[in-house]
C-alpha cells in the first residue's frame, strides 16, 4: 500500500529575521478502513499542530495587530511528462489557536495562554507555481505579540492539512512568514533550512 510519510518531519526554509516553524501530526481525521498504521495515506486529512517559536526579535520589539501569519507549501513537482504537476498539499480553512505566549506552572497546575480570538479568519490561496498558502489574519487588538521577553515565546495553531492524491513518499516543505497587515511588509520569516 502506498503511504505518504509527509508529516513525520516538516522542513522549512531560511530567512534573515527569524523564528522557527514546526509541524506535528496529531491524528488522521478521515475515518478510513484502509489507512495504514501511520495514517499517512494519499488524500487523507491530517490534524496538525503548527508551532512558531525561537523568535530572534529583541526584547522590547513587538508585533502589533493587524498582522498575518502566512504558511506556504512548496510548489509541486512536474510529473514525468514534464507538463503535468503533481497535486499539492492543501490547507483547511479553520485555524484554532492553542497557545499564545509562555506556559506557566504554579502549584502543579499548568496554564496555557491563548489568543483572545481563538479562531481568527484563515484564507487559502491555490498556486501551482508557488504552492498553496494559508493566511491567518490577526486583527484583535488583544492579540498583538508584546512579550516582556521573547525567550520561550510560542504561538501554536491547530490546522489540518490534506495530503496530495498522487504525490507519494514526499516530505512537505513549508515556508512561513509574519507580515504587516496594512502593507504586507515581512516582519519575520522561518529560520530553518530546507
Amino acid at each position: 500500500m502506498d503511504s505518504n510519510p509527509v508529516f513525520d518531519s516538516v522542513f522549512v526554509s531560511n530567512a534573515a529575521s527569524t523564528f522557527t516553524l514546526d509541524g506535528a501530526k496529531v491524528a488522521d481525521v478521515d475515518s478510513c478502513t484502509t489507512c495504514n498504521s501511520n495514517n499517512d495515506n494519499p488524500s487523507n486529512t491530517v490534524a496538525m499542530i503548527w508551532t512558531l517559536s525561537s523568535f530572534s526579535l529583541t526584547d522590547g520589539d513587538f508585533i502589533y495587530v493587524p498582522y498575518n501569519i502566512v504558511l506556504t507549501f512548496a510548489a509541486p513537482d512536474l510529473m514525468f511528462d514534464a507538463t503535468t504537476y503533481y497535486d499539492s498539499w492543501t490547507w483547511a480553512t479553520t485555524c484554532t489557536n492553542t497557545q499564545f505566549g509562555v506556559e506557566t506552572t504554579a502549584d502543579g497546575v499548568t496554564t496555557t495562554p491563548v489568543m483572545s480570538t481563538l479562531a481568527p479568519t484563515c484564507t487559502t490561496t491555490t498556486s501551482t507555481a508557488y504552492g498553496n498558502s494559508l493566511t491567518i489574519a490577526i486583527t484583535d487588538e488583544n492579540d498583538s505579540m508584546m512579550p516582556s521577553t521573547w525567550d520561550n515565546w510560542e504561538v501554536m495553531f491547530a490546522i489540518s492539512v490534506t495530503n496530495p492524491s498522487n504525490w507519494i513518499g514526499k516530505n512537505a516543505y513549508v515556508d512561513a512568514h509574519i507580515e504587516n497587515g496594512f502593507n504586507g511588509m515581512t516582519i519575520a520569516k522561518t529560520s530553518s533550512t530546507l
